[in-house]
């Protein structure tokens, strides 16, 4: 990769504001791989790569491990369902006590990596 994510960091880190927010809109393997480190870090993830959450499971784990030890938001609902609120609308239905029985769905080509 020809990017140094690591000095892209450091400079956004020493920034004057109070909160440091990285919007990844690529769909690079490599940079999701740094989103855990990213939020150890203190930043906020904005996220279309849909790698971080679909690759592999360690990945996944160590993310969200990360999100609930700093309380960081990690956005990435714009990765499914062509940006409808699929997640949170869920999250809301589990949340009140609800239970969901199925979900049942199209998928796309482009859903495709």
């Amino acid at each position: 990769m020809d990017a140094d994510l690591d000095a892209f960091l450091r400079h956004v880190k020493a920034g004057p504001t109070p909160h440091t927010v990285i919007v990844d809109a690529t769909t690079s393997f490599d940079v999701s791989a740094l989103h855990p480190s990213w939020l150890r870090a203190r930043a906020h993830i904005v996220t279309a790569n849909k790698r971080a959450l679909s690759s592999s499971l360690d990945l996944y784990n160590s993310l969200f491990s990360e999100v609930r030890a700093t309380h960081h938001s990690y956005m990435s609902e714009v990765t499914i369902g062509a940006s409808l609120p699929i997640r949170t609308t869920l999250n809301d239905i589990l949340c009140s006590g609800d239970a969901v029985h199925a979900i049942v769905g199209l998928m796309s080509v482009s859903a495709n990596m």
